[in-house]
């Protein structure tokens, strides 16, 4: 392991693809604690394809599922080691999308955040 700092990830329900893979990796190391809303669920590749001729028909199909490295248990899903559809769960919860938030522009949100981020690298469990 090259970099071993703190690392903390926030994360949203706008977290799709790339940005659903990054915080699963990190989550599945035990590199940091994973911080805000779960991710979108979208950790698989899909592509599209023109239908047969003659039609104006288009389809996407997933050619590709991301796997965890272990089965991953959330109310609502069965245990599965997919990030498709099931998301990464943030393993500190807190949502941005506030009343509070959007009057103060996030300020209570970075301060959580931030808060979390100084407890990690003062030493402290943040998870």
């Amino acid at each position: 392991m090259a970099y071993k700092k703190p690392l903390m990830v926030l994360v949203d329900e706008f977290s799709a693809s790339g940005a659903d893979a990054f915080p699963a990796i990190l989550q599945d190391n035990h590199r940091g604690p994973i911080f805000g809303m779960r991710t979108m669920g979208a950790g698989g590749t899909v592509l599209g394809y023109n239908a047969t001729a003659y039609t104006e028909s288009f389809f996407r199909v997933t050619v590709s599922l991301m796997n965890r490295a272990n089965p991953v248990q959330v109310p609502g899903f069965p245990a599965a080691p997919y990030v498709e559809n099931i998301s990464v769960q943030p393993d500190i919860v807190l949502d941005y999308m506030t009343r509070d938030n959007l009057l103060t522009g996030g300020a209570a949100y970075v301060q959580a955040f931030t808060a979390a981020m100084v407890k990690l690298v003062l030493g402290g469990s943040s998870l």
